[in-house]
């Protein structure tokens, strides 16, 4: 795209302004009516505030359609009283004044923003103009690109290396933040192919969706403030005095335009240098890997550019930035008239929800690069390009009350009920406000006017209250003393910041919650037990632990609703059926408190099996985990090898949730009851006692300041080495090498857990072959994700396939991601991966790595 305003902000002017430049003369200040001059003089004062809070501040303060109307507003105001209008008004400029904490850059050419554009009618009108203005008969061709919502940002290379890179700021003075845009993904340190001496790139610097969800919660565990939006979280990440904290945040360079260019001349005629573009790009953030690294070592690419290397069209420009090393916009496409644009506008629409970026509309520039020049410019914006925004994915609305919901886990969670509006593609009605903390940080009273913000696939939240707008009526929230759905007392512990209900079991809602928990399919897997048949169960008193799940019989269940013979007898073999689940599921479906599927594996597989885990010390494992951490501090400092610790991945707050579930006598009891009920989890095979046993049997015998430790993949090869390793640290940790008689339990590697026969080939695999890759582990120690529908297999099959052959299934991709394995319809995890330059395979290629 040209260089603009962060589209977020639509801080650009209308389609309809394009008409032509500002008025000149007139009629003076005097015959403009006071009150006119009064409310011009005071949407001036909001909007320069407003971009001060937008672009100096990296923190908005009103929504995107609220920052439109007003800057509208001004607009009509100034149209229609030409005296009105000043050089430092808000629609004459770009943006905000660079901030002084860094150096600055004067920009050779300016940094322009967009018009804007809200209907196919304002569409229509560009495309006339345009061709009224140029002489132009009919349909034109355009470049048309998503609008990405991020930080404009320009790089000057000389001779082919990177020089500079500034901010836009006002549009002619930007910040330099060079060494800032150094670290960012796509910004290569050398041009990888003939270029002019002196080249700008302009374009764009954003943060994935993801990536902005998982900085907000690493901000939010550190105590530190959540970024408002993935805009503001590049921006405030990129303008980092201190570049290395740059470099730790997942931003990413998109490159939509030229600045100055030097030494060279303008090609004329169509460029041929370049293939023509008929397709549409795909809209994953295109490029890869190695055209988006920083090149290094002497230019081997860059070369003085020829009188035609600068392609003579926008859309082949976009190609040929590509093969410089830049990252293009994704889904870049040339179209044709206003029907393509239309058209093109209406499929990035539709698939806007699903993009692992944030737009917020399109961009079209007359395609022609010869035409642009001649169309020109208006004060802030091109007349040859325009933004074409979407419906705000914010939106102000009413806190009409809050009320709030128990967790299965007994946290009680303040929930908005909002007046239902339209925001990012659906209706909201209620968004979640996490604890009382968070609506005390946020100024939220019932009653208040709110803004609404709903991204993609991120789930709705309540930004801000909107204070200028506060009724004199909006009353505080206060969390209630006792649980609403079973009036127990709730509690709050002094590191926490949730409010939870102590009534256990007792307590309906944590019980069906519970019960769904304990039947869900990566549970015990209880195949038909759903939400409303849980609830029935409960409200009808039929269930009151999970061990009466095994004791329900058809007669029982037929009496329910829309429960007749078969759909009975399906359930009952279900329940049957989960009699058995291999222990990780087993501990999983408890529901202890913070003890997620990852966890629940490590401590299966530390275990071995049910009875060990119960008989546990965690008292002494948490002080000799403590013990352990320590002496690898001491290790470090003297730059050795770490040993070990026990329950690697296990940190002291899931250690005390374990402990105090346990502590419980109605939490073992619920799973003596279970036991007695037939339900019996299959320990991990090789494993069985071991961990435990040398935990329980040992603590007592070991000297002061043992250290009991598990072995892992890690620090262990085999069996026969486990005797090589330092099992226990005495008397100030200086006892080291030798095997320890305490720990011969613990002499096999930790994952050998799964022998040929124990688990069943997969569908169309030979059982010698699946013996073998058991026995090879093709995929130890690999992170990998699953996405999509595949055929042979589901995706539980698949994640635990790889953890058999020693993988370990991710829920999202990373950097640290090995491969991803795609299926039919695959989405944003797909997408993702191709940005990353991650591998991808299909499950053909899967099994194919199984038979290598």
């Amino acid at each position: 795209m040209v260089p603009a305003a962060p589209a977020s902000a639509a801080h650009a002017q209308t389609g309809d302004a394009l008409a032509g430049d500002a008025a000149a003369g007139g009629a003076s200040t005097a015959d403009v009516p006071p009150d006119v001059r009064a409310r011009a003089d005071a949407l001036r004062a909001q909007l320069q505030a407003h971009n001060r809070a937008y672009y100096e501040e990296d923190a908005p303060t009103v929504e995107d359609s609220v920052y439109d109307g007003l800057f509208i507003e001004l607009q009509q105001l100034e149209a229609q009283w030409p005296a009105l209008l000043t050089p430092d008004s808000p629609t004459q400029r770009v943006g905000g004044a660079p901030s002084g904490r860094f150096g600055t850059v004067t920009h050779r050419v300016p940094m322009r923003s967009l018009a804007n554009a809200f209907s196919e009618g304002d569409v229509q009108a560009f495309d006339r103009r345009l061709k009224s203005l140029l002489d132009l008969q009919g349909e034109q061709d355009y470049s048309a690109t998503p609008k990405l919502d991020g930080l404009a940002a320009t790089l000057r290379y000389e001779n082919g290396v990177l020089v500079e890179g500034a901010t836009r700021g006002d549009g002619i003075t930007g910040e330099n933040i060079t060494a800032n845009l150094r670290t960012v993904r796509g910004v290569p340190e050398r041009l990888k192919g003939p270029a002019p001496a002196v080249l700008e790139v302009r374009g764009e610097v954003l943060m994935l969706k993801d990536d902005f969800l998982a900085l907000n919660a690493a901000q939010e565990a550190r105590g530190e403030k959540r970024f408002a939006n993935p805009r503001n979280a590049a921006a405030g990440s990129l303008r980092q005095l201190d570049a290395r904290i740059t470099a730790q945040r997942p931003l990413t360079f998109y490159a939509y335009g030229v600045g100055e260019i030097a030494g060279e001349a303008p090609a004329s005629g169509t460029d041929t240098s370049i293939p023509p573009a008929g397709q549409t790009a795909d809209l994953a953030p295109g490029g890869t890997a190695e055209s988006a690294a920083s090149g290094t070592g002497p230019v081997s690419g860059w070369q003085p550019a020829g009188p035609s290397v600068v392609p003579t069209h926008q859309h082949a420009l976009l190609m040929w930035l590509g093969t410089l090393g830049f990252l293009p916009p994704p889904g870049a496409a040339r179209v044709h008239g206003v029907s393509g644009m239309l058209d093109f506008y209406r499929s990035i629409g539709h698939a806007r929800a699903t993009l692992p970026y944030a737009i917020d509309g399109v961009v079209y520039q007359l395609d022609d690069r010869a035409l642009q020049q001649q169309a020109g410019f208006v004060a802030r914006a091109p007349r040859f390009a325009l933004a074409h925004k979407y419906a705000a994915e914010e939106a102000v609305t009413t806190l009409n009350d809050i009320f709030v919901q128990v967790g299965r886990t007994g946290v009680l969670t303040p929930v908005a009920r909002l007046e239902p509006v339209f925001v990012g593609g659906v209706n909201v009605s209620n968004a979640t406000l996490h604890n009382e903390d968070e609506i005390r940080r946020k100024h939220l009273l019932i009653g208040d006017r709110v803004i609404v913000r709903r991204a993609g696939d991120v789930i709705p939240e309540v930004v801000s209250a909107v204070l200028e707008q506060r009724p004199a009526t909006a009353r505080i929230f206060h969390m209630p003393t006792q649980c609403p759905v079973c009036g127990s007392a709730v509690q709050r512990l002094p590191d926490e910041a949730n409010w939870r209900c102590v009534g256990g079991l007792f307590c309906s809602a944590q019980r069906k919650r519970a019960l769904w928990h304990f039947a869900h399919r990566r549970a015990m897997d209880i195949d038909g037990l759903g939400d409303v048949l849980v609830e029935q169960l409960v409200d009808r008193d039929l269930v009151h632990e999970p061990a009466d799940l095994y004791r329900l019989d058809a007669e029982t269940l037929q009496n329910l609703p829309r429960m007749g013979q078969k759909s009975a007898a399906n359930l009952l073999a279900a329940i049957d059926g989960s009699r058995r689940p291999p222990l990780e599921r087993f501990l999983f479906a408890l529901g202890i408190r913070a003890v997620g599927e990852e966890a629940a594996r490590v401590l299966a597989r530390a275990f071995g099996d049910l009875d060990t885990f119960l008989q546990a010390d965690w008292t002494t494992l948490l002080q000799q985990k403590a013990d352990a951490v320590k002496e690898n501090e001491r290790r470090r400092a003297r730059g050795e090898a770490p040993l070990p610790v026990p329950l690697d991945g296990i940190g002291p707050e899931i250690i005390g949730s374990v402990s105090a579930f346990l502590g419980e006598a109605h939490n073992r009891d619920s799973i003596a009851h279970l036991r007695a009920a037939g339900v019996d989890p299959r320990p991990v095979a090789g494993r069985s006692g071991a961990f435990g046993a040398s935990l329980s049997s040992q603590a007592g015998s070991a000297g002061e300041g043992t250290v009991m430790l598990q072995l892992s993949d890690d620090h262990v090869a085999n069996a026969a080495d486990a005797g090589k390793v330092v099992a226990g640290v005495t008397n100030g940790y200086t006892t080291e090498g030798g095997s320890v008689a305490s720990l011969a339990g613990l002499s096999e590697p930790a994952h050998t857990s799964i022998t040929a026969g124990e688990v069943a080939p997969p569908a169309g695999m030979a059982a010698g072959d699946w013996a073998a890759a058991l026995a090879r582990q093709p995929f130890a120690g690999q992170s990998i994700v699953v996405t999509g529908t595949l055929s042979r297999l589901t995706r539980d099959q698949a994640e635990t396939m790889i953890r058999e052959l020693g993988g370990r299934p991710a829920g999202s991709v990373s950097g640290k991601t090995a491969f991803v394995l795609a299926g039919e319809h695959a989405g944003s995890k797909l997408t993702k991966a191709r940005t990353l330059g991650i591998s991808v395979i299909s499950e053909e290629d899967f099994f194919n790595q199984l038979g290598n």
